[in-house]
């Protein structure tokens, strides 16, 4: 399933008690494909960062990545750093503002 439901039985339930104790981002690594979005849930939105796998065989069809975050408070920033074959190099970049004490996507 998606980032933040694949491995969690209720994943409901575990995002909204998540959003209630004031979580802004959960990180996750699992399922080895790198990707960020956000997850609603009742209280509030969610960031929900999965990183791929940097040294694993189990590369579920992807290059090896890491995700770099850079967070300023009001801003998050999820970017995927893929190798290259001689380094890694920025492929991808999720971005979410924080807007009204909300998180958003842009």
């Amino acid at each position: 399933g998606p980032a933040g439901d694949a491995l969690i039985k209720r994943p409901e339930r575990a995002m909204a008690a998540l959003s209630e104790a004031g979580a802004d981002a959960l990180l996750t690594g699992h399922v080895h494909v790198a990707n960020a979005q956000l997850r609603e849930t009742e209280a509030s939105p969610i960031i929900v960062a999965a990183a791929a796998t940097a040294a694993s065989t189990r590369q579920r069809g992807e290059a090896p990545s890491y995700n770099l975050i850079t967070w300023t408070g009001e801003e998050l920033r999820v970017g995927v750093q893929r190798y290259t074959g001689n380094d890694f190099t920025l492929e991808r970049q999720f971005c979410f503002s924080r807007q009204d004490g909300k998180w958003r996507g842009h």
